[in-house]
């Protein structure tokens, strides 16, 4: 079994000159097999949380890793992968209530592909910054800008266009 902990942060979150970054850290046996962050340009804090996420699943996928305990200090992600997602995509991907548009829609939609191809994989929150040392590790990556790696944070319009959701993007 794998354990793998997700975290996002972002300084000037949603501000044009916004900087953020993504931590991840694996674990098997009470041993960090692997752990690795990027850093982002002109983003927001959710979408740090999502690419994380992203990052996590995508090692999982690439490596056929199937029995996968993903942990994460945002209760929006856990919401958004074990509960809202379903019903956004029965309701077009748009919210029922208003109809609201889904912000983040590119990386929602990544999220919902990659979910797919990990089944058995559970989503799970833990509270930040109260100690869990593999937690505090991904947030310490997620908090450590790479200025010289950073990569600009843009949206996925291919992803939108495969299902046909541009003009729902929030």
């Amino acid at each position: 079994m794998i354990e793998i902990y997700t975290d996002g942060g972002c300084s000037k979150n949603g501000e044009k000159d916004a900087i953020g970054a993504t931590g991840v850290v694996a674990i098997q046996n009470n041993k960090i097999i692997f752990k690795h962050s990027q850093t982002y340009l002109g983003t927001t804090n959710n979408r740090m949380e999502y690419r994380a996420m992203i990052m996590a699943m995508n090692l999982c996928i690439k490596n056929n890793l199937t029995e996968v305990n993903f942990f994460t200090d945002s209760n929006l992600l856990v919401q958004t992968l074990t509960t809202w997602m379903h019903g956004w995509k029965n309701n077009g991907w748009k919210k029922k209530s208003n109809p609201k548009k889904i912000k983040n829609l590119d990386l929602v939609l990544t999220l919902w592909e990659l979910k797919k191809q990990l089944p058995t994989a559970t989503f799970s929150w833990v509270k930040a910054h109260a100690g869990n040392t593999y937690n505090e590790i991904a947030d310490e990556l997620a908090t450590s800008f790479d200025m010289e790696h950073a990569q600009e944070d843009t949206i996925n319009v291919q992803i939108l266009k495969k299902h046909g959701v541009e003009q729902n993007l929030g």
